[in-house]
């Protein structure tokens, strides 16, 4: 399940510390793996954009991404504010104090606490799990939806094999129904205007 747009907001006013902040960000508006983010070098952005050629798994050990899928994604301008407002330690964005790579529990950890400081519930997905950055992952999918992004498009930058799967990450809420009809009603009135204009003429 995604988390809701408002929640995302709160767990970036809550993080005090820059990496944890640009985690987020890197989920919620990147639509990045826990892995990939923290497989994120330096080097690997560019112009703006993100070039997404690794992942580094629960075990610490660095590979590719998920179904061998590297890819660029556009930056957010709050991603691009946020990176360059960041101390840089070492290779990696997300790293260790030191400038060691982070591991995953102790991101998973960072994360925990970082909801319970925000006073953000972590949803609880289909299959009865808490997954605190998979559900920041889901909420760029459904944003991404709610804006009229392509499917197509959404699936390329998450990075996903099916566009199947991309299907399972959008959470429709009430909230996009409405703004859906709204802009279904505007579009029609739209183009009655138009009708009565070409009548008008004749």
């Amino acid at each position: 399940m995604a988390v809701p747009r408002e929640d995302v907001a709160k767990l970036i006013a809550a993080t005090t510390d820059a990496r944890y902040r640009v985690a987020v960000l890197l989920a919620s508006e990147a639509g990045l793996r826990i892995g990939e983010i923290l497989g994120v070098q330096w080097g690997d952005i560019r112009n703006g954009e993100l070039h997404i050629r690794r992942a580094v798994d629960s075990h610490g050990n660095v590979g590719r991404p998920k179904h061998d899928k590297t890819r660029d994604v556009p930056l957010s301008p709050a991603l691009v504010a946020e990176l360059e407002r960041m101390p840089r330690r070492g290779f990696w964005v997300v790293s260790r104090l030191d400038g060691e790579m982070l591991r995953y529990s102790g991101a998973i950890e960072g994360r925990r606490e970082l909801y319970a400081s925000a006073g953000v519930t972590i949803p609880v997905s289909e299959t009865g799990e808490r997954r605190p950055w998979h559900s920041l992952r889901h909420s760029f999918g459904s944003e991404c939806a709610a804006r009229g992004v392509p499917i197509t498009t959404v699936q390329e930058v998450m990075g996903h094999e099916d566009v199947a799967t991309t299907r399972r990450y959008v959470t429709v809420t009430k909230e996009h129904k409405h703004e859906a009809m709204r802009l279904a009603s505007g579009q029609r009135v739209a183009q009655g205007w138009v009708e009565v204009e070409s009548s008008t003429r004749k």
